[in-house]
């Protein structure tokens, strides 16, 4: 039956719910209370046994709660039905059946007998107490016998009624395994559990009389059955099914091993009725002493045989599956070992931060109606394939889980161990690698529950905001791994496992809210911890159990040091975030068809998914949205060069995708009424199709080359059906892509009138859509999109924005849109001509496609001649051996020219001592030279000590040798000045010392005993012209 997650199956289920219901007024068929001929429990007097001495092969307790369904749709009552038709004798097999759980119940008091097998006594199913009842087969008539009345809990006056008597409350449930164990005592007893489940993380079993969101827990499930009179000292039920949504997994199958010998579910949405019992029971009755495991596989072939015959029955889910497990042979398979070993592993490597090939997981391996519901081999195989973290030069694609993981997937395909089914509807177009079961790896085209059996996996929460289901999974698991013995394997495994599963959560939360923060504007340099933490805390619950208030549960239920672990995964994924600024966006044209180009940089090849081009209609096509047309793009491995060995690392990429050409597709219809179409190609668009009234299921209308419809291929058929042989009235919705994430229809309902209809592809604009939006976009490993936006650059090219400054302004603009050109710059004497390239003026509009720069083109004025300006700043220099220059500044007219700008400067001779000069040349908006010249002076010296001489009246001037070594070439001696004052006013005298290797000099004729100042400089003579140092600072000194 369907799942009690949400509404998606039951909102289908209602209008049949009102027109049955209808039906039933209208036919007459008494609606009054339950009018029940005894209350109590049946005695022993009057108990419908079977003769003295016989005790049947079995007994078959099937707990019917009809929550949330049975209201609404009889479908429980329909199963009843399908019971009693049945054509079984009670001495090989005894049916016993409790209703309870729904407000109404509207089987028809004809199948009713009371206990003393009496007809026309009850009117109903009570809603008011759950029942006990004894199905009799179709060879007795084919009735309910009622065994009890007024619940299990008591009798008469002790008696619960059902808002007492819950059906989610485990005492419930094993009072009436018990209660069915006395009255129906039997060799093999087998047990079927109907009604919504929810997964291991909610459990199955619900009551309108109750709470809505409680449920039997997996571990309540499992100590109502252990606990059980079934079970007492080592006994087992033959098989448990539970006939319910999203009940076949790993969790459950494992936690009910100990009580059952076989465990039957569906690991997706259950459709109504999930088997057909009828026949089954009839199965049955041809060999009582069936084996539960013959059984059970019989049971899910008739499963999958009955809904690949009757596509419209199927569930809302994207599968329709049934297994059933031999519980011995999976524990003994070491399946327990083995899982614990990978979520070690998934442990280490979320430590190590090496996350990639984890992350892919979700994306690729098969999962069922919810995310989080995965199909658990083609988990495993997956897991081992090591696509973004190994050597593309190893064909095998081998990592850390790759033995292991195919040692549970070669398990998981053991159809002695679990055997299932699934119809062709299950299968998806999927282009993927997989793993064969003898470790051969393939490119496959389809995906599929290749086991059947499902395990709880953490999912992108970009699919969907799951954090409030991944909490319960934690405490459930908590609670469930309590019930096994310290320090044993399957308790390990629980704890483990559910870490895991926490480690992947929080990487993806976090991962989504790095490459949302920088979509968003955010440098990653400015991410870290507490940045992701303030964004996953804005962000609000959009469904039930979702948002932060159920995200921080994963923060408080990990063991780890979440600030420290994250904060080292948040740094590995802010450096390698998909980020625009390593983006850039080309066109170019490759054999006659024009592409968009996105190069992208400093992002490992791995990080990033394939472009997707969307346009969508400006036009609304009523009664429904905009239609959208999706393109796809590829990599252009041709353009990177990163050998296959790097791969998925490279950190260079470039895609290539079609650029739109403003086609779009519609189905003319016989009135010549154009229906818009989406997701089409030249010969094909996605629809649904109903036949008589009759619903058919999605898939293509198919078109001859000539565009006259030709044929309709309904998805899980295995060939298309001609127009030609469809008797009747053939309805046409045309559909969003039924695979994708949109489905839904874009137009109402048309009659295809056999082969009339046309496919016609035009311009959007001929088709009544008025305009469209053009938006390309990556989608990185977190599902995040970031929109790639070409970038405008306008370049002043030497001029100046009107609010000042002349950097360079850059647009970000969507994509074929038109941008209006911006104002000019301006720039002292020139005039403003263009932009370019292409030639483009303000105000103007360009359709933007690409990344471009446009630079100022400038018209230059009429060349000034600059012989009239004037030059200052021009000093002398000292020799430094090297090239010298002078900063000069020009004006001419009252305005300082800019050098480089508005002229250049060129020397000569401006190394060695002597006379250099510069040559300052127009350029731009001035013409002419003007030539200047400076001195370049020798490199001084100084006095080193004054000391009397020999003779009276004399001194001896001591110098110091030079810093820098000066060669005869560029010293020709030294000019030494005394004077009795130090203003070298009084009784001054200077002597010349010709060579530069002297180093002091013996000075006569000067006053005995007077205190002398001194100073030295150096000169060279250059063309008979000396060129002399800067004086020393003085020193003194007494003559003799």
């Amino acid at each position: 039956m369907n799942s009690k997650n949400g509404t998606v199956a039951r909102r289908f289920l209602i209008p049949l719910g009102i027109m049955l219901a209808m039906a039933v007024v209208i036919l007459g068929v008494a609606t009054s209370p339950t009018a029940l001929a005894d209350e109590g429990d049946l005695a022993a007097a009057e108990d419908p046994s079977l003769s003295s001495g016989d005790k049947p092969v079995r007994t078959i307790m099937i707990y019917l709660d009809g929550a949330a369904s049975e209201e609404n749709t009889p479908v429980c009552s329909a199963m009843l039905k399908e019971y009693m038709a049945s054509n079984f004798n009670r001495s090989d097999f005894r049916i016993i059946v409790m209703t309870g759980g729904s407000l109404k119940w509207h089987l028809e008091a004809s199948y009713l007998r009371d206990k003393d097998g009496n007809a026309n006594t009850l009117t109903e199913i009570s809603s008011e107490y759950n029942q006990v009842w004894e199905v009799y087969g179709a060879n007795d008539g084919g009735y309910l016998r009622l065994l009890d009345g007024d619940g299990v809990s008591g009798d008469d006056a002790n008696a619960k009624k059902s808002t007492e008597e819950l059906m989610y409350d485990p005492e419930t449930l094993k009072k009436f395994i018990n209660y069915a164990h006395s009255i129906a005592p039997a060799g093999k007893y087998d047990l079927i559990l109907n009604d919504h489940g929810s997964g291991p993380q909610k459990g199955y079993g619900y009551d309108d009389h109750g709470d809505p969101d409680e449920a039997l827990s997996v571990l309540e499930l499992r100590q109502a059955i252990s606990g059980s009179d079934v079970c007492a000292q080592g006994g087992k039920f033959d098989f448990v099914d539970l006939d319910c949504c999203v009940m076949g997994n790993f969790e459950t199958a494992l936690a009910l091993s100990d009580c059952t010998d076989y465990y039957l579910g569906s690991a997706d949405i259950d459709p109504h009725a999930t088997v057909d019992y009828t026949a089954l029971f009839d199965l049955l009755a041809d060999e009582p002493n069936m084996d539960a495991w013959e059984l059970g596989r019989k049971l899910v072939d008739l499963f999958g045989d009955y809904y690949n015959e009757n596509p419209d029955k199927v569930s809302v889910g994207p599968s329709d599956t049934y297994c059933v497990v031999d519980t011995k042979k999976l524990k003994q398979s070491g399946i327990v070992d083995k899982l614990l070993a990978i979520a070690r592993q998934m442990r280490a490597e979320a430590t190590a931060g090496s996350f990639y090939d984890e992350i892919r997981v979700p994306k690729d391996a098969y999962h069922f109606a919810y995310s989080y519901l995965q199909d658990f081999a083609t988990v495993m195989e997956q897991l081992g394939i090591g696509v973004y973290e190994s050597d593309w030069q190893n064909p095998g694609f081998l990592n850390a889980y790759t033995s292991t993981a195919l040692e549970i997937q070669n398990i998981l395909h053991d159809e002695d161990i679990v055997y299932s089914r699934h119809t062709t509807r299950s299968e998806e177009t999927h282009v993927f690698f997989g793993r064969n079961d003898d470790g051969s790896i393939e490119v496959r085209g389809k995906k599929f529950p290749t086991s059947g059996l499902s395990i709880f996996a953490f999912a992108n929460p970009f699919d969907g905001d799951v954090s409030g289901e991944v909490a319960s999974y934690i405490e459930s698991m908590r609670e469930l791994s309590g019930e096994y013995a310290e320090g044993s394997t399957e308790r390990e495994l629980l704890g483990t496992y559910v870490q895991a599963v926490l480690d992947y959560e929080l990487i993806c939360h976090a991962g989504i809210a790095v490459s949302t923060l920088v979509e968003d504007g955010c440098a990653p340099d400015e991410i870290d911890y507490n940045k992701v933490l303030e964004y996953l805390k804005s962000q609000e619950s959009e469904h039930i159990k979702s948002g932060w208030e159920y995200i921080s549960k994963a923060f408080e239920a990990s063991d780890r040091d979440v600030e420290a672990w994250l904060s080292g995964i948040i740094d590995i994924q802010r450096k390698e975030v998909l980020n625009n600024d390593k983006v850039s966006l080309k066109t170019e044209s490759k054999k006659g068809t024009d592409y968009y180009r996105i190069d992208v940089a400093d992002t490992p090849k791995r990080v990033i998914d394939v472009p997707a081009l969307t346009v969508t209609a400006g036009t609304a096509v009523e009664p429904f949205k905009n239609p959208t047309m999706v393109f796809y793009g590829s990599a252009d491995s041709s353009a990177t060069g990163a050998s296959s060995e790097d791969y998925m690392t490279s950190t260079s990429s470039s895609y290539l995708i079609p650029k739109y050409d403003g086609q779009w597709y519609a189905v003319e219809d016989s009135d010549g009424i154009k229906h818009i179409a989406i997701a089409a190609t030249d010969h094909s668009v996605f629809a649904s199709f109903s036949l008589n009234g009759k619903n058919l299921g999605v898939g293509e209308l198919i078109f001859d080359y000539n565009g006259n419809a030709k044929s309709v291929y309904v998805y899980g058929n295995t060939i298309p059906i001609a127009l030609d042989t469809l008797e009747g009235t053939v309805m046409v919705t045309l559909e969003n892509d039924p695979l994708g994430d949109a489905a839904g229809p874009i137009d109402m309902p048309f009659l295809l009138e056999k082969t009339n209809a046309k496919l016609v592809k035009d311009h959007y604009s001929n088709l009544g859509i008025e305009s469209v939006e053009v938006k390309l976009a990556i989608s990185d490993m977190y599902k995040v999109e970031h929109e790639v936006k070409p970038e405008l650059t306008f370049d002043p090219n030497g001029g100046t924005w009107a609010e000042g400054g002349d950097a360079v302004k850059k647009f970000e603009v969507g994509l074929e849109t038109d941008f209006e050109i911006i104002a000019a710059p301006t720039r002292d004497g020139y005039t403003f001509v263009c932009w370019e390239s292409p030639e483009c003026q303000p105000g103007q509009k360009y359709t933007v496609a690409e990344d471009h720069t446009f630079k100022a083109k400038w018209k230059a004025p009429a060349p000034t001649g600059i012989k009239k300006a004037t030059v200052s700043g021009i000093k002398a220099k000292t020799w430094t051996g090297k090239a010298l220059k002078q900063s000069p500044v020009v004006k001419l007219s009252g305005k300082t020219l800019k050098n480089g700008r508005d002229y250049t400067v060129a020397y000569k001779n401006n190394k060695n001592v002597g006379k250099a000069t510069l040559t300052i040349t127009g350029k731009g908006s001035f013409t002419g030279t003007i030539t200047k010249t400076f001195k370049i002076n020798p490199k001084g010296t100084s006095i080193a000590k004054l000391t009397k001489g020999k003779k009276t009246g004399t001194v001896k001037a001591t110098w110091k040798k030079q810093p820098t070594k000066m060669s005869k070439s560029r010293i020709t001696g030294y000019q030494v000045q005394l004077a009795t004052n130090k203003n070298f006013s009084k009784g001054k005298k200077t002597v010349t010392v010709k060579g530069y290797k002297s180093l002091s000099k013996n000075v006569a004729g000067l006053e005995s005993g007077k205190k002398y100042y001194a100073k030295i400089r150096t000169y060279k003579t250059v063309s008979g012209v000396k060129y002399y140092s800067p004086w020393s600072i003085t020193t003194t000194g007494t003559t003799k």
